[in-house]
């Protein structure tokens, strides 16, 4: 029992991490784009796979 709770948390945070870090990539790169920009650039990521 102890094991699997463990084993959560490191996932937890191996997932909060990795998502810090790709945020603060985001952010250092690209300070000028808005988030609706962003945002607009993966809807339309999303839009080939949505028509399929």
């Amino acid at each position: 029992m102890q094991k699997n709770l463990n084993s959560d948390k490191l996932l937890v945070n191996f997932t909060s991490v990795c998502f810090l870090v790709i945020y603060k990539i985001n952010f250092n790169i690209l300070p000028i784009i808005s988030p609706m920009a962003i945002l607009n650039q993966k809807s339309d990521i999303c839009k080939p796979l949505a028509t399929k």
